[in-house]
């Protein structure tokens, strides 16, 4: 289990912007080399929407 801020900053032609998020999400370790991931993002502004996310992870 993890919880934890993440900060982006976004540049694109038109505009860049700074994205602060709270990160809330569950990890699970399937082997020593495979993981999985599922998160859920929570924006506090308009540029920032909310978003749940599933990873997979592989270690080389």
């Amino acid at each position: 289990m993890f919880v934890g801020p993440r900060i982006n900053y976004v540049f694109d032609v038109y505009n860049a912007k700074l994205k602060v998020r709270t990160d809330l999400g569950l990890a699970y370790i399937i082997t020593s080399k495979l993981d999985l991931h599922i998160k859920y993002a929570i924006g506090f502004e308009e540029i920032t929407p909310n978003g749940l996310t599933l990873d997979l992870g592989y270690k080389l």
